[in-house]
């Protein structure tokens, strides 16, 4: 695409996005820009909850049946419903707002399926979104400001206060709006724009 100048490029990421768009920035550093809308690390929000040795073991089995010629197993992205949510004990905020967000009228989007192969869920429970943030985002790359605190009411014990995004010594170009889904339902301005 010859009209692209590759000096200017930007991402925009929400929710699990938010976390992709940082992640990408950090080894693809002609993304001069970084927006991410209450940036999740899918990763961490999916380790939280249940057993991850579990989860890992039926990836192991559904692997072995695919590979003697058994159909692909079809599984969730997130929980399908704040009940699910509740059923399994998931604790994680990120992962209890986000259902509540995309999984319920409010946010659901009728082309969102929240489905994956669960081959694919060993590769999301493995994914850490900020991990080298740090080390690989450089001057000439976005650099985060610090992360607003996930601390508060509601937070579980179980899943402790942990910034969006990790403190760095200088801001740079990226943009985060609102350090929680819920941010933008508790109290809409007259005239606001559901920024997810």
């Amino acid at each position: 695409m010859p009209y692209v100048d590759d000096r200017r490029i930007g991402v925009l990421g929400v929710c699990a996005g938010g976390g992709y768009a940082v992640n990408a920035a950090m080894t693809e550093h002609r993304i001069k820009a970084v927006g991410a809308v209450v940036p999740v690390d899918i990763g961490r929000a999916r380790r939280s909850g249940g057993s991850v040795i579990e989860d890992l073991e039926a990836v192991g089995e559904r692997r072995t049946t695919g590979a003697r010629g058994g159909e692909p197993l079809i599984t969730h992205w997130i929980p399908d419903s704040p009940q699910d949510v509740a059923e399994a004990g998931i604790t994680d905020i990120d992962m209890i707002e986000a259902v509540d967000y995309h999984q319920t009228p409010w946010g659901r989007r009728e082309r969102s399926v929240n489905r994956l192969q669960c081959r694919s869920v060993a590769s999301v429970i493995a994914f850490d979104a900020f991990h080298l943030v740090d080390e690989l985002l450089t001057p000439t790359s976005p650099t985060p400001p610090p992360g607003p605190s996930r601390s508060g009411p509601g937070r579980s014990p179980a899943a402790p206060a942990r910034p969006c995004l990790p403190d760095l010594a200088e801001p740079g170009p990226v943009t985060t709006v609102g350090p929680r889904h819920g941010c933008q339902r508790a109290s809409p301005a007259p005239g606001a724009v559901d920024a997810h």
